[in-house]
């Protein structure tokens, strides 16, 4: 929200927000609503935020003002309206379970296998539903990895059988001198970027113990989660740097094998970076919802990211099916189970399922 304040009086300006989903704002029986916490300003443009609320709601406010410390002035500006926008769901980049193969669950990246991986015993004890590393990784093509400084989550299950006394790389993707990964040294994790943005925080990885990690960074902040708490963060500035779109697995960042002796498991990577809540979900269900579906209204959106077809899965009810921009255009549209999106740039979007009973519900997708 952006505002404009003239200070009066010898300045000593304060102001506050009150909103609410009543446009007398009050409270009570599904009215949600609250006040900013009191700021000084010196006056001007003020840019401020209000976090927490409800998507896709219409919100009324007012702004108060005081200001001068004698002949104080107050002002309350007239009442103004706002909607929040619709909540999209992170995009899966990438999904890859490991039960027997190195496909990933959508569309046809493929890890490469070798002598030195093989398939083994997962942490809920299934035979096969693990990738075993034994001091040579993998790597594979992964299109729309997040690069520069953009928004990322990178969650992968992993245990180490053996640490070498160096440095013990579970992933990385990107170059030698601007990459993205995380790493066990003997008494730290590492998550890096580069010699200035690395985070390393002390830590003693055990042998033989599945761990659950999620690796994200905002822009802002990187920040390492460990079995669903977040477990170290700070303030760094990522640029990744592209590098044939490659990913790796147990290998260095300069490509060297010998760095890793363990497994890994149910890797994804999103394009946002999740939030506290969202991990803990997948640490405890190995997904971002607590239901087995993609969405309360059980639709999905597949293959994604997708080239030339999107396809929809959405049980027996009629629905109709939009593709629009960021800035809601209506791109294409169809009541059929697939959609032809070939002829639009590379880029993220968005479908909007519009249902009989009026319900509306969306899903973001990547076009490569």
């Amino acid at each position: 929200m952006n505002f404009t304040l003239d200070a009066q009086n010898n300045g000593n300006l304060s102001y506050n927000i009150k909103y609410s989903t009543d446009q007398n704002f009050g409270t009570g029986n599904g009215i949600v609503g609250g006040q900013t916490t009191t700021k000084t300003s010196a006056g001007g443009n003020i840019a401020e935020v209000i976090s927490g609320l409800t998507a896709t709601t219409v919100f009324y406010y007012k702004i108060s003002a005081t200001s001068g410390t004698t002949n104080v002035q107050q002002t309350e500006s007239a009442v103004g309206t706002f909607t929040t926008t619709a909540y999209i769901s992170p995009v899966t980049i990438a999904e890859f379970k490991f039960e027997n193969n190195y496909a990933s669950e959508i569309g046809s990246i493929l890890f490469g296998s070798n002598a030195g991986t093989s398939f083994t015993t997962d942490r809920h004890g299934n035979e096969n539903g693990a990738i075993n590393i034994n001091n040579t990784g993998a790597a594979a093509y992964i299109p729309g990895l997040p690069y520069g400084s953009a928004n990322r989550s990178i969650s992968v299950w992993a245990k180490t059988n053996a640490l070498n006394n160096q440095i013990n790389y579970i992933f990385h993707y990107g170059t030698s001198a601007s990459g993205n990964g995380l790493a066990f040294r003997p008494s730290t994790i590492l998550y890096f970027a580069n010699a200035n943005a690395n985070l390393e925080t002390a830590n003693t990885a055990a042998n033989n113990t599945w761990v659950h990690y999620v690796c994200t960074y905002d822009g802002t902040t990187a920040k390492v989660y460990v079995n669903g708490s977040l477990f170290s963060s700070g303030a760094k500035t990522f640029d990744t740097a592209n590098n044939s779109d490659i990913f790796k697995l147990g290998i260095a960042e300069g490509g060297q094998a010998n760095y890793f002796n363990g497994a890994v498991d149910d890797l994804k990577i999103f394009d946002e970076a999740l939030t506290d809540a969202q991990i803990a979900l997948l640490y405890t269900n190995n997904q971002l919802t607590t239901n087995k579906s993609i969405s309360a209204n059980n639709f999905s959106v597949y293959p994604n990211p997708t080239y030339e077809m999107l396809n929809f899965s959405i049980g027996n009810v009629t629905t109709k099916k939009e593709v629009i921009d960021f800035r809601g255009n209506k791109l294409a549209e169809t009541y059929d189970d697939k959609i032809l999106v070939a002829h639009l740039p590379a880029g993220f979007y968005i479908v909007k399922f519009t249902q009989v009973d009026n319900q509306i519900f969306y899903a973001k997708f990547m076009k490569n």
